[in-house]
């Protein structure tokens, strides 16, 4: 059995960033049994720990390709168990080092959210509401590591905004369509 201790104080195997106050010094604990199953265990982190972009507490059961996050940190937790046998006192951090965690897979979608709002105002009241929905997502998914979900509703926000725009500009012109009937009658 391995134990892979991970937080912000120094005694831990995995030192997370002093800066990062969203990470406990005593974050997390992941433990390779010796069937070569591993366990993530949040020692009672303040913010919790997300596997998956999903907030835990307490143990979980992990999968080779589960993504943790711990703080504002993800973990390349899989290449802590390597055969070498050492990873004490490794740092994460904006150090240059190899150990760095990995950096999303692209840049932050834009979540539509001032259009969203904009749309319930002036176009289409359901529309606008699914959209600012969506919308208020993308963010909140983004910071939990799950950059999949973000990226989804941030498409679903958008789909929504332009759905509403289509409708509010068609209303539009047969509102015109119907004033200039009414004027030549």
């Amino acid at each position: 059995m391995k134990i892979v201790r991970i937080g912000r104080e120094r005694d831990n195997d995995i030192i997370l960033p002093a800066g990062d106050k969203s990470a406990s010094r005593h974050h997390c604990q992941i433990i390779q049994e010796n069937d070569g199953t591993y366990t993530l265990v949040d020692v009672g982190s303040t913010n919790g720990t997300y596997v998956n972009g999903v907030q835990r507490h307490g143990q979980v059961k992990l999968n080779r390709n589960d993504i943790v996050r711990a703080g504002n940190s993800t973990l390349p937790w899989q290449t802590y168990f390597t055969n070498d046998g050492g990873c004490g006192g490794t740092q994460i951090g904006p150090d240059g080092g190899d150990n760095q965690p990995p950096m999303p897979p692209m840049a932050k979608p834009d979540n539509y959210l001032v259009w969203a709002i904009l749309e319930i105002i002036f176009c289409s009241i359901l529309c606008g509401i699914f959209a600012t929905v969506n919308a208020s997502k993308v963010d909140s998914l983004w910071s939990a590591g799950d950059y999949a979900g973000a990226t989804e509703a941030a498409r679903k926000a958008k789909t929504w905004f332009w759905w509403g725009f289509g409708l509010g500009l068609v209303r539009i012109i047969v509102t015109i369509c119907l004033e200039l009937l009414v004027g030549v009658l």
